[in-house]
């Protein structure tokens, strides 16, 4: 059976497994795909329709989420890692509310879904010493927006910190 396929994306694991995207052309080569079994070699394939970032999340914000950073490590420690992949347009690392240290997790940002697609085709990163799941971002942008944490791009560096260093304004300024 033909399908009409346009592009595939394989990504390894560290695991030694891998998946893919793949692109079929037409609607019904995915209907087809999806309703008759496919097999490579002896390996029955699981096949499952893929939404887009787009189609899942309104803005398509936040691309991939990172866990397992380790807690030694600052904010200037974990941002030149992601600037590697790709210009990162926002950084969001989500701080514990009781201590203010960060809670070893982060959600990225970049420029082009190319970057965070290398980024994921790794699915870790070296922190510190320490290894750092990546995977695809599953959380809205209105839940990251509301977290209590770092912000910071490639071009700004940490926004929160400098924000949080600014002087205090007067309600109201003297005539």
């Amino acid at each position: 059976m033909c399908y009409g396929v346009t592009n595939v994306k394989v990504c390894k694991r560290p695991t030694g497994t891998a998946f893919a995207f793949v692109d079929l052309r037409t609607q019904k080569g995915v209907t087809d795909i999806l309703a008759n079994p496919v097999k490579i070699g002896n390996q029955q394939v699981i096949a499952q329709l893929y939404k887009t970032w787009e189609e899942r999340h309104s803005s398509g914000k936040f691309q991939v989420f990172c866990r397992g950073i380790p807690m030694n490590a600052c904010f200037d420690d974990i941002l030149p890692i992601f600037k590697r992949y790709g210009e990162v347009t926002e950084f969001v690392l989500p701080k514990d509310k009781f201590g203010g240290s960060h809670r070893g997790n982060a959600y990225v940002h970049f420029e082009d879904l190319e970057s965070g697609w290398k980024l994921l085709a790794e699915s870790y990163v070296i922190i510190a010493g320490e290894r750092a799941q990546c995977l695809l971002n599953t959380k809205s942008d209105a839940v990251i927006s509301k977290m209590n944490a770092l912000r910071g791009s490639s071009k700004l560096g940490c926004y929160t910190a400098a924000a949080a260093g600014l002087p205090a304004v007067p309600d109201t300024l003297p005539n």
